[in-house]
């Protein structure tokens, strides 16, 4: 969160982001890459943390 942001400057910063990590994210569950099990999600085999998985951009 920025401090400038409003609800409506943050939510849509959100939703242009959401619409780039989605489809990644999707395609990494196809390929085997991204599961979910009783421990939690992993990807590539190691257990991500509760706080997820850091993208850069």
């Amino acid at each position: 969160v920025e401090l400038h942001d409003t609800p409506q400057s943050l939510a849509q910063r959100v939703h242009a982001r959401e619409h780039q990590i989605y489809p990644m994210a999707v395609r990494w569950f196809a390929e085997g890459r991204l599961t979910l099990d009783d421990r939690g999600a992993s990807l590539d085999g190691q257990l991500l943390a509760a706080s997820g998985h850091l993208i850069r951009y």
